[in-house]
């Protein structure tokens, strides 16, 4: 029960205190301080520096391509080197390849993979797709997979692959 005379009420005092932390204020100030004072020292040396004026440059001469150098056409038209494996299954993806380089004119690189070689040459291979992609798949599954092939099988697709590209203007 509170006396209703302020007089009789309990006494209420408030005191508040700041605190400042002089460290952190000092270390800004020395921030603050070394800033200023880098800029002020560049700013009397002349600002930045100035550019330096380019001299002339003498004409540069054309490069004359010697002729005994074939033509960049030709030495990309070359047939690329036989591969010597004695694996029967490379020698018959390979001959599949010859195959479709001499029928869509698209050159396998040494860059190429098997499937990148294969997705550059699908479009223009119409029905013979299906079989290189059969026989590129195969080839895969031999080298990147060592999975067992039935070389025969992959005869029998090169074949098959060359007497569709054949029949095909």
């Amino acid at each position: 029960m509170q006396p209703l005379d302020p007089r009789y009420k309990p006494a209420y005092a408030r005191f508040q205190v700041y605190n400042l932390n002089l460290i952190l204020v000092a270390l800004a100030m020395v921030l603050v301080l070394s800033t200023l004072s880098a800029y002020l020292r560049v700013r009397a040396r002349g600002g930045r520096p100035q550019a330096k004026e380019e001299e002339e440059k003498p004409a540069v001469t054309p490069l004359v391509v010697p002729e005994t150098s074939p033509p960049r056409a030709e030495a990309e038209a070359a047939p690329p080197e036989p591969v010597e494996s004695g694996d029967p299954v490379v020698r018959e993806y390979f001959r599949a390849v010859r195959l479709v380089e001499s029928a869509t004119g698209v050159r396998m690189k040494p860059s190429h993979t098997i499937s990148e070689y294969l997705s550059e040459t699908w479009s223009r291979l119409g029905k013979a797709g299906e079989v290189f992609r059969e026989i590129s798949r195969l080839a895969e599954d031999r080298l990147y997979g060592d999975i067992p092939v039935d070389a025969n099988k992959l005869r029998y697709l090169v074949s098959a692959l060359e007497k569709i590209l054949k029949e095909q203007p």
